[in-house]
């Protein structure tokens, strides 16, 4: 195991209906209570080297240690949420990892990982 990451905290998921997939996690996986962002505030975001405006709804809910979060895009605006539903035409998952790219830049942009910082 790369220790560089630490251990995984969040599973993130595209989803093209956000109230629908908030119902399915909380009926038949069990995990809520969802808290819900619509219009999700992105400043300075950018895609692919270039400025990009994604309108997101997200909700987040914790099992045990680990959260979940649900991200619907409303708009068209070039993201990588928007990049996989095209390309899979299904949810996509996502993890968050613990990482501090400041310390170990080289490793951090070997697997695509990018800063300002």
């Amino acid at each position: 195991m790369n220790t560089f990451f630490g251990g995984i905290h969040q599973n993130g998921y595209v989803v093209s209906d956000l109230d629908a997939a908030i119902g399915y996690w909380t009926t038949v996986v069990g995990v809520g209570p969802f808290y819900r962002l619509d219009h999700a505030p992105l400043d300075y975001f950018s895609y692919q080297g270039e400025p990009s405006t994604p309108d997101l709804d997200i909700a987040l809910a914790n099992s045990g240690d680990l959260q979940i979060e649900l991200i619907q895009q409303l708009n068209d605006a070039p993201s990588p949420w928007r990049s996989f539903a095209l390309a899979k035409g299904g949810p996509a998952p996502c993890v968050r990892l613990d990482a501090d790219v400041r310390l170990r830049p080289q490793e951090a942009r070997r697997v695509g990982f990018r800063s300002n910082v």
